[in-house]
């Protein structure tokens, strides 16, 4: 399994709970957030 298709999956579990984004940071937010800092740092998006 790849990043994308971990997000994805994620991402699905996350709306089909209903999730809410909290006022601060939730779980969600900063599992994506380090998920996005990853790919960036190791150039993983073609240009």
């Amino acid at each position: 399994m790849d990043l994308a298709d971990y997000v994805l999956s994620f991402t699905d579990v996350v709306a089909e709970s209903n999730w809410r984004e909290p006022v601060g940071y939730g779980f969600a937010v900063l599992r994506l957030t380090a998920i996005c800092r990853l790919i960036r740092e190791n150039h993983l998006l073609g240009r």
